[in-house]
């Protein structure tokens, strides 16, 4: 399946919403987020605590949700086995969103 292009522009309004489950520096928030890129997910930065962190977002038509669980399970594996992954950021109210 190819990504669709309506996916494939900036969509700073739904990135601050999304991060509204998240702790995040709000006075680094519109610079960070300028930073983003887009392929088959679209990667916005931001800060925590002064620490640079990564909200992915994908289309739900795009990522089915369980192989998106597989990918955090498998990150949590590697994490324990002692690779230096990236460790996904629990959420405010629930691990993951």
């Amino acid at each position: 399946m190819m990504l669709k292009l309506k996916y494939l522009f900036e969509n700073y309004d739904l990135a601050k919403e999304a991060l509204g489950n998240w702790e995040h520096d709000a006075d680094t928030l519109d610079e960070m987020l300028s930073r983003f890129r887009i392929s088959s997910n679209a990667i916005y930065p931001f800060c925590q605590n002064g620490r640079v962190c990564f909200l992915r977002l994908a289309p739900l038509e795009e990522k089915l949700e369980k192989n998106v669980f597989g990918e955090l399970e498998f990150i949590d594996y590697l994490c324990s086995c002692g690779y230096p992954a990236l460790e996904p950021v629990p959420a405010k109210k629930v691990k993951y969103v």
